[in-house]
């Protein structure tokens, strides 16, 4: 069951008359569920240079190579996606139709 809120963000850059690179930030509001890493997930996201934190489960359909999700007041990198049905998604049993596991964090030693 959906029972939050995320917001995904994509940022793209546009050129303007003049030829200025503007940065063009659109943001989508979905329903999601949220639920905790597996050990594994933690330590492969690590020696890859993230910080795996949060995994969202949403509807597969909203989502549109967005690269960020703001959560809580807080802006998380989306570090992976996978397309999954329920009967791969541990604790989602009641959830029917496809469904996009987000995998979400920091860069680790990334400063923006």
């Amino acid at each position: 069951m959906f029972n939050d809120e995320l917001t995904l963000i994509k940022e793209k850059t546009v050129v303007d008359d003049i030829g200025n690179q503007l940065k063009e930030i659109t943001k989508k509001t979905v329903l999601c569920s949220v639920s905790s890493l597996t050990r594994n997930e933690f330590y492969a996201g690590a020696t890859a240079g993230f910080k795996p934190q949060l995994v969202f489960i949403i509807n597969g359909f909203e989502y549109d190579n967005e690269e960020l999700i703001e959560y809580n007041n807080q802006t998380y990198t989306i570090i992976r996606t996978y397309r999954a049905k329920p009967d791969r998604l541990s604790n989602h049993d009641i959830l029917s139709g496809d469904f996009l596991e987000i995998i979400a964090g920091d860069k680790i030693g990334i400063v923006d």
